[in-house]
């Protein structure tokens, strides 16, 4: 029972780590593309 609960509650912390971490490498990848549309818009001889 005790190692039915810790399994569950290690799947549950599992879940919602990976879950944040996608969604936090989501969030980056908007705003490099962001910011690299400012850049491009302010000097655009500057490409990536």
């Amino acid at each position: 029972m005790f190692k039915l609960l810790i399994r569950t509650l290690l799947g549950f912390f599992f879940a919602i780590h990976h879950t944040s971490f996608i969604n936090w490498n989501n969030y980056l990848f908007l705003t490099k593309s962001l910011h690299f549309c400012q850049i491009n818009k302010k000097q655009k001889k500057f490409h990536l």
